[in-house]
């Protein structure tokens, strides 16, 4: 067998997203370069509108996306006060006009900020991919159906003001995953007794992923292959250990390794740790189970050689 499938290597790719494309629309970039046969996926959408940092899996990498889409998220944002809109950013119709005051201040401000930080309830959007019954609540909104999106709790780890230029703010936020922060436009103009949307949104990191790092989707196979980070290093922000022969064996058929035999790099129960082999390649993620004083690590994810 020839071709691309096997010339392009499992691994991470950071996209520097621009405004327009959809984060679907990169990946099938990707795909293209790739080779039909080999699997691309994303771990976490940016809105069209919206530009910056697009973590996407490659390859045999697909299967490790849930251990990068809970990672938390950074974004640099500029939010209009005075002018709401039917899907809390500029894509949408607006649906409310105020006047902002022009003694509007920091400290105002400031203090909204405040209140949207730590654990919060948030409602999405309606015009979102979230699915309610089975339908995306963005299809059910253009259907005309009246759509509320299920409140979920967040965690706003920071919301910082770096501007205050009226009607616009600008903000930069560190989030959880899952967070939108066209409500968070919204929110704080709601603080503020003032409607608002977000008028523009770049997202700057995802866990130790950041923007400076990301370069445009590749033009070509070479340089698709030559930035694909390999799957090892791309999760060193998480715990490793290191087999020897044998144990890669035992590990790639499923089969789990006594802790006595390892260099114990975590004792969390059910924390993911980097299962690594001779030559320095991911050979299976895996957890610590423990039974009684006694405890393994059990292959979580195998990675085919």
């Amino acid at each position: 067998m020839t071709g691309p499938a096997m010339m392009i290597p499992a691994g991470i790719l950071t996209i520097d997203k621009p405004s327009g494309p959809t984060s679907h629309d990169v990946v099938q970039m990707v795909r293209r370069l790739a080779g039909r046969r080999v699997r691309v996926g994303h771990c976490g959408t940016l809105d069209p509108l919206a530009s910056g940092l697009l973590v996407l899996t490659v390859a045999a990498a697909t299967r490790l996306s849930r251990y990068f889409v809970g990672l938390d998220k950074e974004y640099e944002g500029r939010v209009r006060l005075g002018e709401a809109t039917d899907t809390f950013d500029a894509a949408g119709e607006i649906t409310e006009r105020m006047p902002v005051p022009p003694d509007l201040d920091e400290q105002a401000v400031g203090a909204a900020a405040r209140r949207l930080t730590g654990t919060i309830e948030q409602e999405p959007p309606a015009y979102s991919a979230i699915k309610v019954e089975g339908k995306r609540l963005h299809a059910r909104a253009r259907a005309g159906e009246e759509v509320r999106a299920p409140v979920r709790r967040i965690e706003i780890h920071d919301l910082e003001i770096t501007a205050l230029e009226l009607p616009d703010i600008r903000i930069r936020v560190r989030c959880s995953s899952g967070t939108y922060v066209r409500s968070i436009a919204r929110d704080l103009g709601a603080l503020l007794r003032l409607p608002a949307h977000l008028v523009s949104l770049v997202r700057t990191a995802v866990g130790p992923f950041a923007l400076r790092d990301a370069a445009p989707p590749p033009a070509d196979t070479d340089e698709l292959r030559a930035r694909i980070v390999p799957p090892a290093r791309a999760l060193d922000f998480l715990p490793a250990m290191l087999l020897d022969a044998n144990q890669v064996d035992r590990m790639r058929v499923g089969g789990s390794l006594p802790l006595g035999d390892l260099p114990v790099a975590s004792d969390s129960p059910h924390s993911p740790v980097r299962a690594i082999g001779p030559d320095g390649e991911l050979v299976a993620m895996a957890e610590i189970e423990r039974v009684g004083d006694a405890g393994v690590l059990q292959p979580r994810v195998v990675l085919s050689n």
